[in-house]
């Protein structure tokens, strides 16, 4: 049987949100990367396929969250 467990990056640079999140995504089953920035959110995109990408599109860095969206 193929691993059915959905693999998600959440960006967001507030820590509260993320952990918040994060642990309601994994109680569903996720498994799931942070990052706290745009750079960060960029480079794992690079090393790693996810299923859902859920970005802060008001993240600090101006225009972050989309510039990720369009990555």
């Amino acid at each position: 049987m193929s691993d059915l467990r959905k693999t998600v990056l959440l960006a967001d640079d507030d820590p509260f949100v993320r952990e918040t999140y994060r642990g309601t995504l994994e109680k569903l089953g996720c498994e799931v990367r942070t990052a706290e920035s745009f750079e960060e959110a960029r480079r794992l995109t690079e090393s790693t396929s996810f299923d859902l990408v859920l970005a802060d599109i008001g993240m600090a860095e101006s225009g972050a969250g989309a510039r990720l969206a369009e990555h």
